[in-house]
């Protein structure tokens, strides 16, 4: 009959096995996990960066346009502020 030590070495030896297969597929799918959230995490950078470069460019298209432009775009605001009111505007119950 076994004594109370040796059945306590057997189940520490049971727990301290090397890595199961169990385990190595959750650090293999914890890497793969974390490679993957790279590759997200640099495109959106990437698209981070291209966006605020166009809309960089679109500012400063923008500016030079009403530089050069100041008549028209004086009248095109004036116009979108009409048809934002007329679009926002409560009719009032008489």
């Amino acid at each position: 009959m076994a004594t109370i030590a040796e059945k306590n070495n057997t189940t520490a030896s049971k727990t301290n096995k090397p890595e199961t297969d169990a385990d190595s597929n959750v650090a293999a799918l914890k890497e793969a996990a974390s490679q993957k959230a790279e590759e997200v995490r640099a495109a959106a950078d990437a698209t981070l960066k291209s966006t605020t470069d166009a809309a960089a460019d679109l500012a400063k298209s923008g500016s030079k346009f009403v530089e050069e432009n100041p008549g028209v775009a004086l009248a095109g605001a004036v116009g979108l502020g009409v048809l934002l009111g007329l679009a926002l505007g409560h009719k009032r119950a008489a």
